[in-house]
């Protein structure tokens, strides 16, 4: 008995990390197979929708300050700063991925 039970923490330690590892895997091939079967409420499960977008707004968000002028220039002062304007308008700008309803409705039919 006494040599049984570390045989069994092991293996009880090595199923809970190999399936914390491939869980990613395992998530990735549901959300494949969701959309191939165009199952969109079942690929909504795995998505959460307000992260995704927090990181679309902070990515666009990024581009856009990497892409406007600053500094002293002419074009800095006139409306470099017109990409902070627009960030409320960009919230479509990404093709409905965001929400269930753009998963649904940009489906391949």
């Amino acid at each position: 008995m006494k040599k049984l039970l570390p045989i069994l923490a092991m293996a009880a330690l090595l199923g809970t990390g190999g399936y914390w590892y491939f869980s990613p895997y395992l998530t990735l091939q549901s959300m494949k197979a969701a959309a191939e079967a165009k199952d969109a409420e079942k690929l909504n499960t795995y998505v959460d929708y307000p992260k995704l977008r927090g990181s679309f707004k902070n990515d666009l968000n990024a581009r856009l300050a990497e892409n406007l002028p600053s500094g002293d220039n002419e074009l800095a002062r006139r409306g470099g700063g017109a990409g902070h304007d627009a960030q409320p308008s960009l919230g479509r700008r990404h093709g409905g991925y965001d929400d269930p309803a753009g998963i649904h409705h940009s489906s391949p039919q």
